[in-house]
């Protein structure tokens, strides 16, 4: 008994021949935007970005899995490291150049007179960098390297060299001898050897060292010995020329992934053993597997390999989906990669129903036996397509999509038919389309066809059609729940049946079709349909159908099933879904994860007895361990890399929080990365800016978070990344940033431009005063020459018209006087506006103020030495002034300015600014103070007499009141001199011209006499 369970124990010992691949692997090339140089080496930084370097090439490459972002020097790159700190270093010949995280670009070391060689960092230590001269230590207080104290010893070594390699604090190298020098403890080992080409540690004592012609050898540092790598030895009976090492990475102290020329390999240490893994890219071996190199694994547990122009991940079985496809060409050999279900027998045998016949896959050793049709056989298969397989210990049964079941007994490889209860049965079931093969619970089988409902006894075999109450109805999906309920869904109805298969009732599905079942309790089951996943729940004699909104919408629902974490997996037509078990948060699994195709087929979940799970669909097979997978993908590391500015396209990249752009940087666009290797296309963005957006914003896929016209202000930009839009990402630090505003609108320009106008407006009227006193003593002298002179001349007529005309004259005088004199009163008032709203900090008001004021002032300028102005003139004064007083009050009142049909304002004349006072008293004594809807009315027209009468209408407080509110008014309060102005105005302009212009002012009154504003009419002759 002992004997043969050391037997036993030996033959488990041994590899299997063969088995379904460990890695799949994911292929970058040129197609991503690498360089198509020959790679020498790659590695990841702590933030998962992967690093590439070229061989003898002045370039290094970091790429995120989206973009790559270029690296140039002026030698070429020899050796790199990513040390503990996120410090990327990349040497020379004779330079070593250093870049921090979050920098822009790398630091140039001062060397002086060292030449490096190779750059490491023992655990817990400096980073060490190996040159000719002996070892130096990097200090981080003087930012330069330092020759090590006391060193055990000084390597000669030539600048360049490649052999090199680390274990923990050990350093692996070549000179006389090849060493193993401990920087920690300062202790070394060596060996002889020559011809080395590569070295490739697996312990502090253990390496393997390749020569020249490829040969290889165990060194053995701790006992001293050599001895050669023999192929022969772990590959019994191949024929294997060369075993060469090309990457060695430790997946635990006693389990090392291999790179070779054979293939992936796993080395058993304690054993001594390597055994094969096997690549596979895009379901079928990977070409690239015996040329890859320079191996590395991420935090993710994805090995990291390249040939010469490609780059691979390397990502196990229990971290991703595995695919096989057919890869065959031996036509005997070949099968169908449309795989539709899956039955597991007793000898680790996977039988698979294709779109051609059906195959037994051993998936501990990858065996593959094809049973392809033969047409127009009788003894056995002769329809291609098979939709439902069964295992049921004796026999294989199998449901074809035509020409009738079939058993295969894979003993005697023997077909048999069912024991058919009829001629009808047999002649119906063997022209019937069949969807798949269920087991109740009683032992029995059920096919769901397209013409009828079969069941099939377990014991006997004996096939019967179950009666329903419809015919012709289409058969999907049957399931069993808890309380052995039988559900039998069709096209257009869901059926309920008893154990007997005896129906209950029957529930019309409408629009639906029914695919798929999975119970979530008693009386409660999921179903997929062909508009998505409904809720059926069971009632007494009736069913009701409820449906889910989910993510995925209502698309066809093909499969469910549940893992042992309670979470759901959905198979569709546009791919492979993840759910929670309240259907809340959903991944969705797509090429770049490894399925299929984007469409699965219904109800292919199997899971074998070593807890692998299986799933067909139109172009392979999918295998996973669903327990190893989560809802969300890896933590992505977010972070803004650059940001881009309008002025000549400046790229700003690195540390540019707390960065300050002028105004027209008010176009900003941020670069947002995260390093992620699947689809890309998967990663959504948002953001939130504090001071304007309070929510987060989604942008979608795009990476680009741009703002065209962020007004002058403070900000916080936050960003943040999701693969599933439920469960998000936010990067460390966010971006503070200021934009300023333009100089244009900053208080100190506003300032200054008002104290310009208030010098410009003061000198202006000075000067117009000293022109009148002037004119005004010329005329009088010359009146009293001509009045002296004409004393003695004239007639007492003539002396009466000089006198006549001199009183005409000053009062034409009088009359320009208490114009100009009104002109500097509204001014000044205007004034008073700006300077309110400065002094309140509306300094976009003020802008908007100053530009309608210095409009206003060139008109009133202008027309200032004239005594009349077309009607047109006025109301654009007027519409002027009334706009600046209405946004000097912040639009607390509207207003309207109207003539009557008939009226020319470009005929009409009226005296220069005359109607202005009134208008601003309706405002500031009529309005001002009036609570609720203020009004203010302006309309022009002509009286019997053609005479053009202006009518000024507000609805404010009324002159009682108003006078009331003068009374109590501070001395800097407004106080209506204007309009006074303007009354003396109109008296002069009579007494000079003759005319008969009428001021005529209404108290407007509603009931009980109370105030309802005022009318002010004045009546002006024809002046055009």
């Amino acid at each position: 008994m002992r004997i043969v369970f050391l037997i036993l124990f030996a033959l488990l010992q041994q590899p299997a021949p063969a088995q379904l691949p460990q890695y799949h692997a994911r292929v970058f090339d040129a197609q991503n935007g690498l360089s198509a140089n020959t790679i020498t080496d790659i590695f990841k930084d702590k933030e998962d970005f992967l690093w590439i370097v070229y061989n003898y090439s002045y370039l290094v490459e970091r790429f995120d899995g989206r973009t790559v972002e270029k690296f140039r020097f002026t030698e070429p790159v020899v050796h790199y490291l990513n040390d503990a700190d996120n410090n990327t270093w990349v040497i020379g010949p004779s330079s070593v150049h250093k870049l921090q995280p979050g920098a822009s670009r790398f630091q140039s070391i001062n060397l002086g007179k060292i030449r490096p060689v190779r750059i490491f960092q023992p655990p817990g230590k400096p980073v060490v960098l190996l040159a000719q001269a002996g070892f130096y230590e990097w200090s981080t207080s003087q930012s330069r390297f330092l020759p090590v104290k006391k060193p055990f010893f000084t390597p000669s070594l030539r600048s360049g060299a490649t052999f090199f390699d680390t274990c923990a604090s050990t350093i692996f190298y070549p000179g006389t001898q090849v060493y193993a020098y401990d920087y920690k403890a300062n202790s070394i080992d060596s060996l002889p050897f020559v011809n080395l080409y590569s070295i490739y540690a697996f312990t502090t004592k253990l390496a393997i060292l390749v020569k020249y012609d490829g040969s290889a050898y165990w060194a053995d540092f701790a006992n001293k010995q050599l001895r050669p790598l023999e192929a022969a030895r772990y590959f019994p009976g191949e024929k294997i020329v060369h075993f060469r090492i090309s990457g060695v990475v430790p997946l635990s102290a006693e389990r090392f992934l291999v790179l070779s020329t054979t293939g992936l390999l796993k080395y058993d240490l304690k054993n001594d053993r390597f055994s094969r893994l096997g690549v596979y890219a895009e379901g079928t071996p990977f070409e690239y597997e015996q040329m890859l190199s320079r191996l590395t694994i991420d935090k993710q547990g994805v090995a990291w390999a390249h040939a010469e122009t490609v780059i691979a991940a390397l990502s196990p079985i229990s971290k991703t989906l595995g695919l096989i496809r057919n890869k065959e060409l031996d036509p005997g050999k070949k099968w169908n990669n449309a795989v539709a279900a899956f039955a597991e027998d007793k000898k680790n045998g996977l039988w698979m129903a294709t779109g051609f016949g059906f195959t037994r896959l051993n998936y501990l050793t990858g065996k593959m036996e094809v049973f392809h049709p033969v047409d127009n056989a009788t003894d056995r298969l002769s329809h291609e397509s098979i939709r439902g397989i069964l295992f049921d210990g004796k026999h294989v049964i199998l449901a074809p999509t035509d020409k009738g079941i079939w058993l295969y007994d894979p003993e005697t490889k023997k077909y048999r038919r069912p024991v058919y209860e009829s001629a009808a049965v047999k002649k119906w079931s063997e022209h019937d389309f069949y969807d798949m093969i269920y087991t109740l619970k009683n032992g029995d089988h059920v096919f769901p066809g397209r013409d009828a409902f079969y069941r099939l006894n377990g014991q006997n075999y004996r096939m019967n059609i179950v009666p329903l109450p419809d015919s012709n109805v289409n058969c999907n999906v049957v399931f069993q729940d808890s309380r052995n309920t039988i559900w039998l869904g069709a096209t257009t109805s869901l059926y309920c049946l008893n154990e007997k298969l005896e129906v209950r009732f029957k529930t019309t599905l409408q629009d639906k079709s029914a695919f798929c079942m999975w119970e979530l309790g008693p009386g409660k089951i999921l179903m997929g349909t062909s508009k998505g996943l409904v809720t059926l729940l069971q009632e007494k004699e009736s069913a009701r159908i409820e449906p889910r909104e989910t993510v995925i919408g209502d698309i066809p629902i093909l499969g469910i099933y549940k893992d042992k974490n309670n979470h759901f997996w959905f198979s569709t037509t546009d791919g492979l879904y993840m759910s929670d078990t309240e259907l809340n948060v959903f991944r969705k699994f797509d090429y770049a994860d490894n399925i299929q195709s984007p469409l699965f087929s219904g109800n292919s979940f199997f899971t074998t007895k070593t807890g692998l799970t299986f799933l067909g669909g139109r172009h392979g097979v999918n295998y996973f361990y669903a327990e190893n997978f989560t809802l969300a993908d890896d933590p992505l590391q977010v972070k803004v890399q650059s940001v881009y500015t309008p002025d000549g396209d400046t790229l700003v990249t690195g540390r540019f929080s707390n960065s300050s752009y002028t105004y027209n940087k008010g176009r900003l666009a941020f670069n947002v990365v995260t390093p992620y290797f699947l689809n890309a296309e998967k990663i959504q963005f948002r953001y939130k800016l504090g001071g304007i957006y309070d929510n987060w914003i989604n942008n979608g896929n795009n990476h680009i978070i741009g703002f065209s016209a962020l007004p002058a202000g403070d900000y916080t930009l936050r960003v943040a990344a999701s693969t599933n839009g439920k469960i998000w990402y936010e990067a460390a630090m966010p971006i503070l940033f200021t934009v300023r505003p333009p100089f244009w609108k900053t208080g100190w320009f506003i300032l200054g431009c008002v104290i310009a106008a208030l010098v410009v407006l003061f000198a202006v009227q000075k000067r117009r005063e000293r022109i009148l006193r002037e004119k005004e003593r010329e005329n009088v002298q010359k009146q009293k020459l001509i009045a002296e002179n004409l004393q003695f001349k004239l007639e007492s007529n003539q002396a009466q018209l000089t006198i006549l005309e001199n009183e005409r004259k000053a009062a034409t005088a009088k009359l320009q006087s208490m114009r100009l004199q009104m002109n500097p009163h509204f001014l000044f008032n205007a004034l008073n506006g700006i300077q309110q709203m400065i002094m309140t900090g509306n300094e976009e008001n003020a802008t908007r103020y100053l530009s309608k004021f210095s409009k206003l002032l060139r008109m009133v300028l202008t027309h200032s030495d004239w005594e009349v102005v077309s009607l047109k003139e006025e109301i654009e004064m007027l519409k002027l002034y009334i706009e600046l007083e209405a946004l000097r009050f912040e639009d607390s009142f509207i207003y309207s300015i109207s003539w009557a049909e008939g009226i020319d304002p470009e005929d009409n004349k009226v005296p220069t600014l005359l109607i202005q006072p009134f208008v601003e008293n309706a405002i500031w004594h009529g309005l001002l103070h009036k609570e609720g809807m203020r009004e203010l009315n302006i309309h022009f027209r002509t009286d019997n007499n053609d005479f053009l009468q202006c009518i000024i209408e507000d609805n404010g407080i009324g002159r009682e009141a108003a006078k009331q509110y003068a009374k109590r008014a501070s001395q800097n309060q407004h106080t209506g001199k204007g309009v006074s102005a303007a009354v003396e105005r109109l008296k002069i302009f009579n007494e000079q011209n003759q005319d008969h212009s009428q001021l005529e002012i209404q108290d407007l009154l509603i009931e009980q006499d109370l105030a309802a504003g005022t009318r002010v009419v004045i009546t002006l002759p024809n002046l055009g």
